[in-house]
């Protein structure tokens, strides 16, 4: 246990280290001692409570194996490090960098307990080998992030011919939980150029579908460059928080016929304004 305490403590203080002077490198932008602060806190949990409990984990599985023995512990231990991907998202690598480095302190402070000089080649093939390992991945990690990055999917109908801003609110109790088609949510903006929706905000990637409807129930689909999208919204008061996220829809996307000099947009509500109009709020 002793040899895994090591590790762990020489993993975290390489890593907040390594920080520490790009930091100082970079000028001092932002504070150093700070940042060596904070990551040395973060690396030692994820090293003393994560990282020690995988390297027994790997010693059980790898204990009868012998002459892959280190090809299998460094997948172990490696693979550990990048399934913190689904907890700790875009900060995945340095828990990769984390578990490379305990895995070869563990491995030094081994061979050097059993006064074992490895020859030149084997040195070679199993440096080589991590260092492949390694890149490999670097590589799968990325794409990983892509495959379970969060995406919002909403399909907004909105009347035709609507031009200017529209708002969503979330978390609505009272408001229907919109509709499905596919994978889709279905958001249907009134005349008033707003929704109130019962599910919360999504976040994510945006991958949403925006589409004019008439009053025959013909849609048209409003081409991705016609929209802007604007920005989240919050108001909150006693026992209340309410969020709206605000779009816009560019005026020469709108009806043909419109003058786009000199655009007639509909009344724009404020997300207080539509708050009060709802009875959510009082009107102050």
């Amino acid at each position: 246990m002793g040899r895994k305490i090591k590790s762990a403590l020489f993993s975290t203080l390489a890593l907040s280290g390594s920080i520490f002077l790009l930091d100082f490198i970079k000028g001092f932008e932002e504070n150093p001692f700070i940042n060596f602060i904070v990551v040395f806190i973060y690396a030692a949990i994820g090293n003393f409570l994560y990282g020690i409990p995988v390297s027994i984990l790997s010693d059980i599985i790898t204990k009868k194996l012998v002459r892959y023995r280190f090809i299998a512990a460094a997948w172990i231990h490696i693979l550990f490090g990048l399934l913190t991907i689904f907890m700790i998202r875009e900060l995945w690598m340095y828990s990769v960098i984390c578990s490379l480095l305990f895995f070869l302190s563990e491995e030094w402070q081994r061979r050097r307990k059993r006064n074992v000089k490895p020859s030149f080649n084997t040195i070679v093939l199993k440096g080589t080998a991590v260092i492949l390992l390694f890149c490999i991945i670097i590589f799968v990690g990325p794409q990983l992030m892509i495959m379970t990055e969060e995406k919002t999917h909403y399909y907004y109908l909105i009347p035709k011919g609507y031009v200017g801003k529209f708002i969503v609110v979330y978390n609505i109790k009272h408001a229907q939980k919109p509709e499905k088609i596919g994978d889709y949510d279905v958001v249907k903006i009134n005349e008033k150029g707003y929704a109130l929706i019962s599910t919360p905000q999504k976040y994510g990637d945006i991958e949403d579908k925006y589409f004019y409807i008439d009053e025959k129930g013909n849609k048209e689909e409003i081409d991705q460059k016609c929209i802007d999208v604007g920005a989240t919204e919050s108001i909150s008061g006693e026992g209340y928080e309410y969020t709206g996220d605000e779009f816009y829809i560019k005026p020469e996307c709108g009806n043909e016929s419109q003058n786009v000099n000199d655009p007639v947009y509909p009344e724009e509500l404020e997300l207080e304004e539509i708050l009060i109009e709802e009875g959510l709020i009082d009107r102050y």
